[in-house]
């Protein structure tokens, strides 16, 4: 009788575990539902990337977000260069709070050229040169485009 409640008792430990370790344990997107700009920063040393699927910017929009941040001064060069992004003059960046960001709209297939005319082909970029980050929102719908707006509208502060 011991016997049975000792392998009862370990089967509840063991069950309590699993669905502890199911609840807490990070979900994951596979590699190749991750962004491309996600999987080329993915392994860099100068740069943190995170992916976020299905992202909720209100209560009717999802869309996929690749964020990328600086470690370094040597990441912030390189995401500089790989988006085409100029610096504004240092008088301009006194003034600019850390919390700013800049939108723009840039092509999906090479984000350091100017703006598609069919504005689907685009993804939107917001970048803080304060927090030297980047965010970039796919675009699916053009439902996405006023969400998004208006999402880092309110939550830059």
């Amino acid at each position: 009788m011991r016997k049975h409640r000792i392998i009862a008792l370990a089967g509840i430990v063991l069950a309590v575990a699993a669905t502890a370790a199911w609840r807490l344990w990070p979900r994951t997107v596979p590699m190749e539902e991750c962004s491309e700009a996600y999987r080329r920063y993915a392994d860099s040393e100068h740069v943190v990337a995170a992916f976020l699927k299905d992202f909720r910017v209100n209560d009717t929009v999802c869309v996929d977000v690749t964020l990328l941040e600086a470690r370094d001064s040597l990441g912030w060069e390189r995401l500089q260069k790989d988006f085409n992004v100029t610096p504004p003059p240092p008088e301009v960046m006194a003034i600019i709070d850390s919390n700013s960001v800049n939108m723009w709209y840039a092509p999906r297939r090479d984000y350091s050229l100017p703006k598609d005319s069919c504005l689907l082909n685009n993804d939107i970029l917001a970048l803080s040169y304060g927090k030297k980050t980047l965010s970039i929102f796919k675009l699916d719908t053009e439902s996405q485009i006023d969400a998004i707006l208006k999402h880092q509208i309110i939550n830059t502060h």
